[in-house]
């Protein structure tokens, strides 16, 4: 599933419904499985920003900040700013600066989204 998910954080029709008959998976059954980390929807969310993260800490890519946002299926900018602010406690700026700066990567001052390394296996077994 989480292959299924990281396949597709471009696609911006992409939604639960997808991702259920892509997996075969009732409705209410993968609301469950992903009830524990705030429900599908802020997974996927969580994914995009994680994504948008790793591209912004390379210094090598270019690509503006805005298509960077609109890659990954956010609605603008501004709004991709201030929800990638909120889950990581930096502006994709900040992220952006210091991998350009050579700095280590931004540490996140809030809580942030689960790291990819999360156990989804133990996420599954919770199901």
């Amino acid at each position: 599933m989480r292959q299924v998910v990281r396949k597709h954080l471009r696609t911006p029709t992409f939604r639960p419904a997808i991702l259920c008959r892509l997996v075969g998976m009732s409705r209410s059954s993968l609301y469950r499985l992903f009830e524990g980390v705030g429900g599908i929807a802020r997974y996927i969310q969580s994914q995009r920003l994680l994504e948008a993260r790793a591209v912004l800490s390379d210094p090598a890519n270019t690509q503006p900040i805005s298509e960077i946002a609109e890659d990954l299926c956010f609605a603008d900018a501004s709004s991709f700013s201030r929800t990638f602010k909120r889950e990581f406690g930096h502006t994709p700026g900040e992220v952006r600066s210091a991998a350009l700066a050579g700095l280590p990567p931004l540490a996140m001052s809030h809580g942030g989204a689960p790291s990819q390394g999360d156990d989804f296996s133990a996420l599954l077994r919770g199901f």
